[in-house]
């Protein structure tokens, strides 16, 4: 397991899909500041961010796109005379110098931190509303584009001014990416040109986060977007985290939702977190809500969500000691299953051998031989002495012309009758194939083989254990 993290330590390793103590989490809401001043702003942004002890902090902006003297926009032609501002002019000046104050005041807390950005497409529909930009959009579409020209290219000098000052990053916003605002193709030929001109401004920095704010939202045509991070309403999209990380190939960001959350009890918050423990610790995840929470939410339902959280790192180790037991559980079940096809398909390769055949021991037919021979030894007949004494003859006088047989023994005699011989039973005919049983050193020969191939498949292929076997 990870050893303890600050926070910047763990949004980095979160990034890299490396191991975590715990994941990095925040949560966010309106504050409702835009009228209040930049160092107003800053002081709300920086005192939530100690009391509840988070690892990113995403700033709110609130404040309008800065108009002059336009302030109400009645008819398509209005959009264009949208003017084109200076970074620091403006409502968007009051954004800056907030980030200015909150990104020197959170450094020594190594918290990162990253302001909100609108689409320009979202900037226009709240300069006039959503109904009227879509017309405008069916009916001239080169109007739309001309705004959204003029917009981007204001967004680009604003987002280039908040690096210098500090930011990790910028919380892109999408609320175009839906089929019942725009399809796909639209939004690519559209609105992409310049999103990509805003993200291209913010590219430099470490933590840049695309959020898809719709509920029928798509992804295809999205993942040209070059950031770090996405976000995206998961409890309500078809697409979970699990998936999302695998389709986008990036960090993601979620697990808490933003519509139910506000609701829940801290001891059920907290149930929630330690059912769903694995998952917050798979790689690439930020713990953050779905949305933005609602503004009268509960301190007590925050505390819950933050304690839940820093509450996972003990049941992280159980998981990882739950697991340790599984896989070697599952390796030893491997092993033995491994030695024990080992031994049956030696079994069967000892068995496809070809051995010497050895004739099956007769016990009856050794009996009768010997209760033959014994009848034998008793009934032999007695011959009776000749009259003349028998005369042993010289080597002189013997005849050696004819050969003279041999007379049978008594046990020869017997087997003849009963047990022929190979030869005899074997059938007289010339040219008959050999039908002998192969002599004892030949078995031995043979056999001598078949040990000697089992020395060299041993030597061959040697005998090794895993690190892990106890067996080693």
């Amino acid at each position: 397991m990870a050893s303890s993290m600050n926070s910047s330590e763990r949004i980095q390793a979160a990034l890299a899909g490396a191991e975590v103590d715990r994941p990095p989490f925040s949560f966010w809401y309106n504050f409702g500041l835009q009228h209040m001043s930049g160092e107003a702003v800053a002081d709300v942004h920086i005192a939530f961010a100690r009391r509840f002890e988070l690892d990113y902090l995403r700033v709110m902006n609130g404040y309008p796109y800065p108009l002059t003297n336009l302030r109400s926009f009645d008819k398509a032609s209005d959009f264009l005379q949208i003017p084109s501002i200076v970074a620091e002019e403006g409502y968007w000046g009051q954004q800056l110098r907030a980030l200015d104050k909150i990104v020197r005041s959170l450094k020594s807390d190594d918290i990162w931190v990253v302001d909100s950005v609108d689409s320009p497409w979202t900037v226009l529909c709240k300069l006039s509303s959503p109904d009227m930009v879509l017309t405008t959009a069916r009916r001239r579409p080169e109007i739309v584009k001309a705004a959204l020209d003029i917009i981007s290219s204001s967004q680009v000098k604003y987002v280039q001014k908040a690096m210098e000052l500090g930011i990790k990053g910028i919380f892109f916003t999408l609320t175009e990416a839906a089929y019942d605002v725009l399809d796909p193709l639209s939004q690519e030929e559209l609105c992409q040109p310049y999103n990509n001109r805003v993200l291209e401004a913010a590219a430099s920095a470490p933590f840049n986060i695309l959020r898809i704010d719709s509920k029928r939202l798509y992804f295809d045509t999205l993942k040209a977007y070059q950031t770090q991070v996405v976000s995206w309403p998961h409890f309500a999209a078809k697409q979970s985290l699990r998936n999302g990380i695998t389709e986008w190939k990036r960090t993601v960001l979620g697990g808490v939702n933003h519509e139910t959350v506000a609701y829940e009890s801290p001891n059920k918050i907290n149930a929630y977190f330690e059912k769903y423990a694995e998952e917050f610790f798979q790689p690439h995840l930020l713990v953050g809500p779905s949305g933005i929470l609602p503004t009268n939410i509960s301190t007590y339902v925050l505390d819950g969500i933050g304690d839940a959280i820093r509450r996972l790192p003990s049941l992280g180790r159980m998981l990882r000691k739950a697991a340790a037991r599984e896989r070697s559980a599952a390796r030893s079940a491997d092993m033995e299953n491994y030695y024990a096809a080992s031994a049956k398909e030696e079994l069967r390769n000892y068995t496809r051998r070809e051995k010497p055949v050895v004739p099956e021991f007769d016990s009856e037919a050794a009996a009768n031989d010997i209760k033959l021979a014994s009848e034998v030894d008793s009934s032999e007949p007695q011959v009776a002495p000749s009259s003349a004494p028998a005369t042993a003859l010289s080597l002189e006088e013997q005849d050696f012309s004819a050969p003279q047989a041999p007379a049978p023994s008594k046990v020869e005699s017997v087997r003849l009758v009963e047990h022929p011989t190979e030869e005899e039973a074997a059938p007289a005919t010339e040219g008959a194939a050999e039908t002998r049983r192969a002599p004892r050193w030949a078995a031995r020969l043979v056999r001598r083989d078949y040990e000697r191939e089992d020395r060299d498949q041993d030597r061959r292929v040697p005998r090794q254990f895993s690190k892990d076997d106890p067996r080693r």
